[in-house]
C-alpha cells in the first residue's frame, strides 16, 4: 500500500511541476513567447502554443498513467530543453549592461539583480535536470499502480 501511495504521489508532483506554470504563461503571452523563442527564434506564437500543449500531455499522461513510457520520454526531453532555455537565461542576465548614461549606483543595482537572477537561472536548471531523472525513471518503469494503460 505504501508503494502505491509513494508512486500516486511522486505522479502528483511530478504533473504538478508541469501544470503550474501554464497559469502564468496564459496570463503573460509575450513571456510565454520570449521563452518559447529561446529554443529557436522563429514563430513564437506557435512555439508558446506547442509548448503549453506539452506540458498539458506530459501531466495528464503521467498522473493517470496514460501510456507512461511515451510521456516520461517527451518530460526527458522538455526538462533538457528547459535546462537549455535556463542556461540562456542566465547568460542573458550576466552580460546585461545599463547605458554609460547610468549611475553608479543604477549600476550596482544591476549587478546585484543580474547576479541573483543568474544564480536562480542556473538552480532552475539544475532542478530541471532532476526532474529529467525522473522523467527517465518514467520513461523506463512506466507510472506504476493505477496507471489507466501498462
Amino acid at each position: 500500500m505504501t508503494t502505491a501511495i509513494a508512486w500516486l504521489v511522486l505522479r502528483i508532483v511530478f504533473a504538478g511541476f508541469f501544470l503550474y506554470p501554464i497559469y502564468g504563461f496564459l496570463q503573460n503571452w509575450a513571456a510565454a513567447k520570449q521563452t518559447a523563442l529561446l529554443l529557436y527564434p522563429r514563430y513564437g506564437d506557435f512555439q508558446a502554443i506547442l509548448m503549453i500543449i506539452v506540458m498539458i500531455v506530459i501531466s495528464i499522461s503521467i498522473l493517470f498513467g496514460i501510456y507512461g513510457h511515451i510521456g516520461g520520454l517527451i518530460a526527458l526531453i522538455y526538462c533538457l530543453l528547459g535546462i537549455r532555455v535556463h542556461l540562456a537565461l542566465a547568460h542573458q542576465l550576466n552580460t546585461a549592461q545599463l547605458s554609460n548614461q547610468a549611475t553608479a549606483a543604477d549600476q550596482a543595482v544591476l549587478t546585484e539583480a543580474a547576479a541573483i537572477g543568474s544564480v536562480g537561472h542556473v538552480t532552475s536548471a539544475q532542478k530541471n535536470l532532476v526532474i529529467a531523472a525522473i522523467s527517465f525513471f518514467f520513461m523506463l518503469l512506466g507510472t506504476g499502480p493505477f496507471s489507466m494503460t501498462g
